[in-house]
């Protein structure tokens, strides 16, 4: 079984005071909505779980009849790495060690059918597997008052993008760390303290995170 863990507990408030980003529309979807339909309509999806915040967890019966593959809506932590982990304990009992689990940003809702199958078939050969995107501008390093003190050779560093791939030892990694309360930017990152094997596959520049109304005019000029 493969599974998409898509994590949506955030409030949005870089993005909007009045309307979480998930739910601002594009054009007859909710971002959220046409994140969710990029893996109920791939093949090799079996089974959804949805993280969102506590105030949201109304929708869930729309949701579950528009995708037939939403299984359940869970609700979200203090942080996202609660609410990972809260998404992840869902499915738990579910899992085998030939289980395959994708976790991804519900404001991620141009990735491609093909990042999807890309992320699933390279979890047959490594136990983490994470997109990312080649740097291409110039990176500097700079001190507390913004002067230049350094530059980096970008040709080692990678844009970490979602949806990112782990078998089944992810949920009891992701215990330890939230037991230990580390903090993290993405999910790998657990993977990365405990076991260092992370596999970066190519990812998709298209495939952007919503964080701000830029974000969503950048991707309507592309």
């Amino acid at each position: 079984m493969n599974y998409a863990v898509i994590v949506a507990g955030g409030a949005g408030k870089r993005f909007s005071n009045t309307v979480k980003k998930q739910f601002l529309k594009i054009d007859t979807e909710t971002i959220l909505e046409k994140t969710i339909s990029q893996f109920n309509t791939h093949k090799l999806i079996n089974s959804i779980i949805l993280v969102l915040p506590e105030d949201d967890l109304k929708i869930e019966g729309y949701l579950k009849y528009r995708f037939n593959k939403l299984k359940s809506v869970i609700k979200g932590g203090k942080e996202r790495k609660h609410s990972v982990y809260n998404g992840l304990t869902a499915i738990e009992d579910s899992l085998d060690n030939k289980s395959k689990i994708l976790i991804h940003d519900g404001v991620r809702p141009f990735v491609s059918y093909e990042l999807i199958t890309d992320i699933i078939n390279s979890l047959d050969r490594y136990s983490c597997v994470v997109p990312g995107i080649n740097v291409e501008e110039t990176l500097k390093i700079v001190d507390s008052k913004n002067f230049v003190v350094g530059t980096v050779k970008r040709e080692r560093y990678v844009r970490i993008q979602t949806p990112q791939g782990f078998k089944k030892d992810i949920i009891n990694l992701y215990k330890k760390a939230v037991q230990l309360d580390i903090n993290f930017t993405d999910d790998a990152q657990v993977y990365e303290y405990f076991r260092k094997n992370v596999k970066v596959i190519q990812g998709d520049k298209k495939n952007i995170k919503i964080t701000t109304k830029e974000d969503l005019l950048w991707f309507k000029n592309e």
